[in-house]
């Protein structure tokens, strides 16, 4: 959901404190002031002005006409009129509380925190008790994502002033986006108490409720909001929200009927929002008829936007966060037409991105349990035939096993590093399609997130010296990389874990540093995944041979690293990676060899960025010429193939 600013009180202190003038032109100024002051209160803001004009003709020394008239160019959006008028004001007057604090509500809207903060404080030293202050300072902490230093200073308004609505609203925004859900719904309580037509608090309280999994009480919320203000953006899109996690999905077109007949403009219309309109097509226009086909369709469409938009950095948290709703309707959508792995996958994902959604959580457990049955009916009379495909890479009868060891590595503690913001999102995404798609069980598949060199390394040693030599590993690394030419002349590729040290390369990981902990493992296959700059430094061979026959390709241990590129720099926005996981995804065949899904992508990611994928072996670690294979599960063939 998209955040609610709470606008600022900029007026209420016209007409308080106004010195006694003496002089006849200051009495003649004073007089247009005040019929200035009027007609801002009346809207005129252009005679406001005049007035403000005429007066600081008859005194220009006049703070209050300065300060008049910037309030009056505030009101007009001229923020940066406005703040020339309020510095002329505090100027001449040092000491005037007002002018600082509506400078720093200009300043707030303008999004210059750090100079808002600067006049906030200046008023709260002069007058510890201004509670509005207090407010808009917690505001500015809020915007800037300091929540707690927002709930101190709305803690503080409170205590000055329990009856202050908004500040109960403001402190209830902050506890919503901490994902405090049942503190938000208290204060959002209190604030409809105090003023029961504050649509705002109304709907934080329904997107509390929302969170919380409680669609009907959120609907109930959004309704009560819109009978107060009927085209409040905010409630007419997210009401759409619950009524689609309760399947209804005729109120739904309803209410977005009215949005787009009466042409409100809501946040789906900005960047990154483009893949929602589908999401909401899909609901309210095919799912509202059964049409199932035609629904997924428009989901598919929407994926592709969403998926676009994440490679161009386009999607804000609020929009990543709403995706969960995407991804929960397409798991419905994809269950209604029996298609059961597909839609396990989109239910994962969703709850990946929001945890708590109880009628996704029932679905996958639904989905389950139809799975265990239709695997106990369709593939446990089969066995014989699964050992006999296991066999044709081995001449034992028992299946070959799969591990994985997935790295991110995306805070670093040298501050000079870049952070980056994708590593962990991408590992967990890989994570989920080898569990679905693949012969990868949970239990085989070790998460090293943001580690150290030593847990690193160690990790790789560990599971490499469990491991038969009938089993599988696949190691991805995801991070910051990069290359140092030797005295050779030859370059050296490294990988950067979070602990490293800036240009120490004693701190960073090297292909030997890999290969020694490849080495005390007797693995069948290894195929190292790295997503990184210059990653095809690594570790430097001839490219491998073309694709030969799977049992031949399988029956030689290999030791296989495929890269995002050769020398190249890799955004933290990886195409390579997507197509990954892309390709994973859509493989039909049982077997998928490393190689083959090394030149299924290569053009892809060519065609879609500046890095060229590399596919060598690994020199000096047991490689024999052979390759991984990714093995597709039964249970997913099965179901899959129904």
């Amino acid at each position: 959901m998209k955040a609610i600013s709470q606008k600022s009180v900029i007026f209420y202190l016209f007409f308080i404190g106004f010195p006694l003038l003496t002089s006849a032109q200051e009495i003649k100024a004073d007089k247009s002031i005040k019929l200035a002051i009027e007609q801002s209160q009346q809207g005129q803001l252009d005679s406001s002005i005049e007035n403000c004009n005429r007066a600081l003709i008859f005194y220009p020394g006049s703070a209050r006409g300065y300060y008049v008239r910037g309030s009056a160019y505030q009101l007009k959006a001229n923020y940066d009129q406005a703040i020339i008028d309020y510095n002329k004001a505090i100027e001449l007057d040092s000491v005037y509380l007002d002018a600082y604090f509506n400078r720093g509500n200009a300043y707030k809207i303008k999004a210059n925190y750090d100079q808002a903060i600067i006049d906030y404080n200046k008023v709260i030293k002069m007058a510890p008790t201004y509670v509005d202050a207090y407010n808009n300072r917690g505001s500015v902490y809020k915007a800037i994502g300091s929540y707690d230093q927002a709930i101190i200073d709305y803690n503080k308004a409170i205590q000055l002033d329990p009856k202050y609505a908004i500040a109960y609203y403001n402190r209830a925004n902050a506890y919503d986006e901490k994902g405090n859900n049942d503190k938000a719904i208290i204060d959002c309580n209190k604030a409809i108490e105090l003023d029961p037509k504050y649509v705002n608090a109304y709907v934080i309280r329904a997107h509390a409720y929302l969170n919380k999994g409680n669609y009907e009480q959120a609907v109930i919320d959004y309704t009560n909001a819109l009978r107060i203000a009927p085209l409040n953006e905010y409630a007419l899109l997210n009401i759409l929200v619950p009524l689609i996690r309760l399947n209804r999905f005729g109120e739904a077109n309803d209410y977005y009927q009215k949005y787009r007949t009466n042409q409100v403009k809501g946040f789906i219309e900005g960047t990154g929002w483009e893949y929602y309109k589908y999401y909401l097509n899909a609901a309210t226009i095919y799912l509202k008829d059964d049409d199932y086909p035609r629904a997924l369709v428009e989901l598919e469409t929407g994926e592709t936007a969403y998926n676009i938009n994440t490679l161009k950095n386009n999607i804000n948290k609020e929009s990543k966060t709403s995706y969960a709703n995407f991804l929960a309707l397409k798991g419905y959508t994809l269950f209604k037409l029996n298609k059961l792995q597909e839609a396990l996958v989109a239910y994962s994902q969703a709850l990946v991105i929001k945890p708590n959604q109880p009628e996704v959580s029932k679905a996958i457990r639904n989905i389950v349990e139809i799975q265990d049955t239709s695997v106990k009916r369709t593939i446990e009379p089969r066995n014989n035939q699964a050992s006999s495909q296991h066999s044709f890479f081995d001449d034992s009868n028992t299946p070959p096993k799969f591990f994985a060891i997935l790295i991110a590595e995306e805070n670093y503690k040298d501050q000079s590093i870049k952070r980056l913001y994708q590593p962990v999102n991408d590992a967990l995404k890989l994570k989920q399609v080898l569990e679905t798609y693949y012969s990868f069980s949970s239990s085989n598949i070790d998460t090293i997130f943001n580690r150290r060199k030593e847990d690193i390394l160690s990790a790789i040693a560990n599971r490499c010296n469990t491991l038969k030599e009938t089993d599988n590993l696949l190691i991805f690394y995801s991070g910051h990389g990069t290359f140092k030419k030797n005295p050779r002349g030859e370059n050296r590729g490294f990988l950067i874990p979070s602990s490293a040290e800036n240009a120490n390369i004693f701190t960073y990981i090297n292909s030997d540093d890999i290969t020694l902990a490849l080495g005390l493992g007797n693995v069948k296959h290894i195929l190292i995944i790295v997503d990184a700059c210059f990653g095809g430094a690594l570790f430097r061979d001839l490219p491998s041979d073309a694709p030969r026959d799977i049992k031949n390709i399988y029956k030689d241990p290999s030791r296989r690293i495929m890269s995002s590129g050769n020398l190249e720099p890799v955004p933290d926005k990886s195409v390579f990676l997507y197509y990954v996981i892309k390709r994973l995804k859509e493989n039909k065949e049982e077997y998928l060899t490393g190689e083959g899904l090394f030149h299924s992508l290569i053009k892809a990611v060519q065609n879609g960025s500046d890095n060229v994928p590399q596919y060598n072996s690994i020199k000096n670690s047991g490689d024999e010429g052979g390759d991984f294979v990714f093995i597709k599960n039964q249970a997913t063939n099965e179901i899959s193939n129904r």
